[in-house]
């Protein structure tokens, strides 16, 4: 089991760190960088709610937006143009429905979503649709980004060897 392993792994180096007292970015190499960029999350909200809240993470200094999405496409449209309308290109914004769509329901969106520039539409469809997901990015503008299909080094191979995502995020509980 993946996550099983992962969990493995990540106590192994939580056991590392404490042994010789070092925290895990010391252990994975070093500092890359002194600051890091963080990004602001949302829930799915309406026009007037994304407006406004779009407009208070901006006051806050966040400079991405999160999103989840995925109950209807036409609510997310709303949204999407909520959080513009209220706070123009000054948020980057990603929207993630987690699987959310059909095919059928997913390439229409992400047309429909291409004017409003957003830094990647996260996993709309099902995990295993890798290559429906390639046809996607290939059939729009919108940079598409993958989550949950990234599990094992093999199936980030074919991640990349179809050009399914201009994004690939994997997460350390899934595949270490």
């Amino acid at each position: 089991d993946v996550h099983l392993a992962s969990a493995i792994e990540m106590a192994f180096w939580d056991v590392m760190g404490k042994a010789t007292n070092q925290p895990l970015y010391r252990l994975l190499g070093g500092a890359v960088r002194k600051t890091i960029e963080l990004a602001a999350c949302m829930g799915i909200r309406p026009y007037d709610e994304a407006k406004v809240i779009a407009r208070q993470y901006v006051e806050m200094g966040f400079t991405t937006l999160k999103t989840k999405a995925g109950r209807r496409a036409e609510e997310d449209l709303e949204m999407v143009r909520g959080i513009r309308d209220g706070v123009g290109d000054r948020l980057k914004l990603r929207i993630d429905p987690n699987q959310g769509y059909a095919p059928e329901v997913a390439f229409p969106l992400a047309r429909d979503l291409e004017k409003y520039d957003l830094e990647y539409f996260e996993q709309p469809m099902p995990q295993a649709m890798i290559g429906e997901s390639a046809r996607l990015r290939r059939h729009t503008k919108t940079p598409i980004g993958i989550n949950e299909s990234v599990t094992t080094p093999e199936v980030v191979l074919q991640i990349l060897t179809l050009h399914a995502a201009d994004v690939v995020l994997p997460d350390t509980y899934q595949c270490g």
